[in-house]
């Protein structure tokens, strides 16, 4: 695969497919065919039927004080889920209670069954004791989420290292069995048909590669189809703001909270500072606020000031609103400044500021659970961002210091034309790759965890339909062979995705196991989402990844510094005499020997190709769901095209102002008018992620808006 998009006319888009997404494997040996008749039996606990167990989520306390509960609950819903796509794949009534009956484990019969069981708790059935020794389970299932499915003469077992592993257990089984969960709700699902269906008759036994595989998220905006979709593709990352927790606990995703918002949570200068001015930070001698997400750092070497952070961070932990989060994102202010006190500067650089206040925070954690207050592992979060990208330098910290500590690594001005590692991009990519190679190499500075926060959905994208394919299946394999463990992007689409659930299923799949590297995952996608128009689709996909493969050159600042290299719609809002700065990005074809991109003509003829081919499959005979599908691609596709459209012609209308050639302008400015148009009707796409990242509507979500309305009325051209 090419570092760069050198081949204009074929993009070719490489794919990874993990061992569990088909039908058994050459190498997998098939066991007992699989009919109605057998039972599924599940470990309820303290419930008498698997409904109450499983129906019953949202009356547990999940702060991890009643395993029992949470473990049944868990385990029955799996076992409910089992049932029913075990129904669609036999095409057996689940209105038969003898169709694959649920049942508890201490009265399951002994052949038969699918038994679900998890290690963390005492079996009923002594087959799952004897085969969890006789496998040496409790060592091969070491990782949390692990599972193994046993086959034990007509039985299966599929057994997890706790109740999340039996879960993901049942939803690999069911792909074996060709089952798929494309994207969220029902056009996203697909149910391979099969003349007999075979339980596997080998241990297969998997773990997850990214421990924190899913989003980023920190506003109530999921919904229950979309959390669904990420438990059945095996991502366990999202929000403790959403409301809905006893459903995302339940199916295994683990919530954060905090972020850039952590300090006006605990230490609001609101009810701290008219008392306590010294807590805050020193600028310019003057003791400094912040409101939200901005301003001025607290005074981390404030004794008082910490503490109190401290107490009402601990409390909440504890016993109040965020007792379910299990990761902590302790983040400074986003672009905040520094306090400039003599106590603050002798902490050292922020990176070293920021580190000690997560060490007292993260200990103060684990010293409340081992009291018995808090009930489950918080693991604490630091970014490695901004002014926190320089290494630790403290020469007094330790290896221990570091303990049960993720610093995420943000390449916010990334390019992704380029691998975050190729060499040619040296105005987007070499420093960033450079920066996390320092802190990679030296584990005498910094031994901790790694998490990368990718951008595969920055703010300024407003959710145009970007395709990150071949972008992922290099970077995340890179990442992980570099010791990267964990692993999220944030502003994901919930709900409109378009061809963007694409770039959601691949993540799934490569973050469970990057090493995989087989195309027949995109091949299968096509065909079972688009059927006869499979082959269309896999050109559409093609153009659409090249057409939108400039999306950080048009939208966002690139390098680390926002000044340092300006989007496109930076320079078209100011103004700028070279609206095409950067090597990356020109009006039309360019190829210098680093930092090739694509030009923006090349993306407006992509996406005219993308166009021809849209027509072309919604023209085609093809199923009711199939052109449900085809319609909000559409959807997206037009979202696309009016946008990169608009810039197209807005450059050059602007380009022939500043050359003092009017008429071209107004002739360029009036192209652009249908475009603008269309992105004032585009109204749901762009409210699909989080609140900064959504607009109005898609001229709005254009960032250019104002500057087109302007041009307008200078040119005495209607802009409607």
């Amino acid at each position: 695969m090419p570092n760069i998009l050198v081949n204009r006319q074929t993009l070719a888009v490489s794919l990874l497919v993990i061992s569990l997404a088909g039908p058994m494997t050459a190498g997998e040996t098939a066991g007992k065919t699989l009919d109605p008749s057998y039972q599924i039996a599940v470990e309820l606990g303290p419930y008498a039927q698997a409904a109450d167990a499983a129906d019953g989520a949202h009356a547990i306390s999940w702060d991890g004080s009643d395993p029992a509960r949470m473990n049944a609950s868990t385990e029955a819903f799996a076992a409910q889920e089992l049932r029913h796509y075990l129904s669609k794949l036999t095409k057996a009534s689940e209105e038969d209670p003898q169709v694959f009956p649920v049942v508890a484990v201490k009265r399951s019969r002994s052949h038969k069954a699918i038994i679900l069981a998890n290690l963390s708790e005492k079996s009923h059935q002594p087959d799952v004791s004897r085969a969890a020794q006789r496998e040496k389970l409790a060592q091969r299932l070491s990782a949390r989420e692990s599972f193994a499915l046993v086959p034990d003469d007509d039985n299966l077992l599929i057994i997890g290292s706790d109740r999340v592993g039996v879960l993901y257990g049942v939803y690999s089984l069911l792909q074996m069995l060709g089952v798929r969960w494309y994207a969220p709700g029902n056009m996203g699902e697909v149910i391979h048909e099969s003349a007999s269906l075979q339980l596997p008759g080998q241990t297969i036994i998997q773990s997850p590669k990214f421990l924190t595989r899913g989003f980023l998220a920190w506003e109530n905006r999921g919904n229950h189809d979309f959390y669904l979709w990420m438990a059945r593709n095996r991502l366990n990352l999202w929000t403790i703001a959403d409301t809905d927790r006893a459903s995302e606990k339940q199916l295994g995703l683990q919530l954060n909270g905090g972020l850039h918002w952590i300090f006006e949570r605990y230490l609001n200068p609101a009810t701290y500072m008219q008392a306590h001015p010294e807590w805050y930070g020193l600028v310019n001698g003057k003791r400094q606020g912040f409101k939200a997400d901005m301003g001025t750092n607290f005074c981390t070497s404030n004794p008082a000031a910490v503490h109190q952070f401290i107490q009402n961070l601990v409390a909440d932990f504890s016993t109040g609103d965020w007792r379910d989060t299990d990761l902590l994102e302790l983040w400074p202010l986003d672009g905040g400044t520094w306090c400039e006190c003599d106590n603050c500067n002798r902490l050292g650089t922020p990176t070293d500021r920021l580190l000690t206040l997560v060490m007292q925070v993260r200990d103060a954690l684990e010293d409340t659970r081992r009291k018995g207050l808090i009930h489950h592992p918080v693991e604490v979060v630091f970014p490695i961002y901004h002014e926190t990208l320089s290494l630790p330098s403290n020469p007094q910290w330790m290896a221990a210091d570091f303990k049960n500590l993720i610093g995420t690594f943000f390449p916010i001005g990334r390019c992704y034309i380029h691998y975050l590692d190729d060499p040619n991009c040296t105005e987007y990519n070499t420093d960033y790759w450079a920066t996390f190679e320092t802190w990679r190499k030296h584990p005498d500075k910094y031994p901790g965890q790694f998490e990368i926060g990718e951008y595969y959905s920055v703010s300024t994208t407003k959710s145009l339909p970007v395709l990150y394919t071949r972008i992922m299946a290099h970077d995340l394999p890179l990442f992980y062979a570099n010791g990267v463990r964990h692993f999220h992007y944030m502003h994901v689409s919930t709900r409109l995705q378009g061809p963007k659930r694409l770039n959601n299923y691949l993540l799934a799949q490569l973050l469970w196991n990057p090493d995989a590297d087989v195309e027949q995952l995109f091949s299968e996608y096509l065909n079972d989402f688009y059927g006869a128009g499979a082959g269309d689709a896999r050109r559409f996909y093609d153009r659409l990844e090249f057409a939108t493969s400039s999306i950080q050159q048009w939208k966002h600042y690139g390098g680390e510094h926002a000044g340092q290299l300006q989007s496109l719609v930076d320079q078209i809002n100011r103004d700028a005499d070279n609206l095409f700065d950067t090597e990356h990005l020109k009006l039309e074809e360019y190829h210098p020997a680093k930092n090739a991109g694509v030009s923006l003509g090349e993306s407006v003829r992509a996406l005219q190709e993308c166009r021809a081919i849209m027509n072309r499959l919604r023209a085609k005979e093809l199923p009711g769901e199939v052109k449900l599908r085809l319609a909000e691609d559409d959807r997206n596709l037009r979202y696309a095209e009016n946008t990169v459209n608009l810039y197209y012609y807005l450059a050059q209308a602007l380009m022939a102002r500043k050359q003092q050639k009017l008429e071209q302008a107004k002739e360029f400015y009036r192209l652009t008018v249908p475009f603008a148009q269309g992105l004032r009707e585009e109204t749901g796409i762009v409210q699909t992620a989080s609140s900064h990242a959504n607009a109005k509507d898609g001229l709005d979500a254009s960032l250019v808006e104002k500057t087109y309305e302007e041009l307008g009325k200078q040119l005495g051209v209607a802009s409607k």
